[in-house]
């Protein structure tokens, strides 16, 4: 792989990373979550999941850590979704 395809695989990484952290931010600072689908979430975290089993397999760099690190950020929306239905429940 060329070095200048390597570079703008990494720049994508970079944005495409930060487009969860406003709304991780905002439910960190508010804890508010209602308004958010747990069910988009879920189907993003799982296709997320198959994306980063592919990237795996064929060895793609970028690809692995910008899918990393938009599971990992799914998956705390995800467990503030669930830990704020639990608590209107209750």
């Amino acid at each position: 792989m060329t070095k200048n395809i390597l570079i703008l695989g990494y720049i994508a990484t970079v944005i495409n990373s930060i487009f969860l952290l406003p709304q991780i931010y905002k439910i960190y600072i508010t804890n508010h979550t209602t308004s958010l689908s747990l069910a988009m979430y879920c189907l993003y975290t799982f296709g997320g999941i198959l994306w980063l089993s592919y990237a795996i397999l064929i060895k793609n760099c970028p690809l692995i850590i910008s899918t990393g690190l938009n599971i990992s950020a799914s998956l705390y929306i995800i467990y503030k979704i669930c830990q704020n239905d639990l608590k209107i429940q209750v």
